[in-house]
């Protein structure tokens, strides 16, 4: 009778456990490593320096109806002096959603918002990511100043880590090293536009005046 209860309350535990994951919108999943090499655009030359992220959010339910997202898991590395990284297996994990990644270096184009492991699917990206089997070859174009300015203006890389309250922000150093050089470059680059927009104003002002022609009666 001990048995049959035991494995009574077995059942319904698991069965239990399982509502409540599909629920919440969760799964079981495998994340296999996730390797590559980045290089240059132009030259092909690797690219070291470069920060690569994985992160995981979670849907937290306040009300019927009424969620918000927050950071649930992050993993950071860098590409070597050769260009190469690797975000080693995760393995079996509870997560509820597919981690998105984060691929950036002050100074170049990034690749964000992408999900792994729909990565090699993603249209966004098939030009500047091609693959060699498992491993990926990632080709970041390097940008002018005025390029840069102009997607601070569009995007926050910061956005897509989904942590508006800096929970996480300990657990990639790197990446906030890379966004504060990314951040100064831009500040220099907007001083420089402040400081030449007055001369230009001052040098249309010194063109000698008009000359007014004589009215005929």
């Amino acid at each position: 009778m001990t048995s049959l209860r035991k494995y009574i309350l077995f059942v319904l535990t698991s069965l239990s456990l399982a509502l409540i994951i599909s629920g919440c919108g969760t799964d079981l999943k495998y994340y296999g490593k996730f390797c590559g090499k980045v290089i240059d655009n132009e030259t092909g030359y690797p690219i070291d320096g470069v920060v690569i992220v994985a992160s995981w959010v979670t849907d937290n339910w306040t009300w019927p109806g009424y969620s918000f997202t927050r950071p649930y898991k992050l993993k950071e590395v860098i590409s070597d002096v050769d260009g190469t990284f690797c975000l080693y297996n995760q393995g079996l994990k509870l997560f509820p959603r597919d981690p998105s990644i984060i691929i950036f270096k002050a100074g170049y184009s990034e690749v964000a918002n992408v999900y792994y492991p729909n990565i090699k699917q993603n249209a966004k990206y098939l030009d500047k990511i091609v693959w060699n089997d498992k491993s990926a070859v990632i080709r970041l174009k390097k940008l002018t100043l005025e390029e840069r300015y102009l997607r601070s203006r569009e995007i926050n890389i910061r956005d897509y880590l989904w942590d508006m309250y800096g929970e996480f922000k300990q657990y990639r150093p790197f990446l906030e090293a890379e966004l504060s050089k990314e951040s100064d470059a831009i500040k220099g680059y907007t001083a420089d536009l402040k400081k030449e927009s007055p001369r230009k104003v001052r040098k249309q002002s010194s063109s000698p005046p008009v000359k007014m022609l004589p009215q005929i009666n």
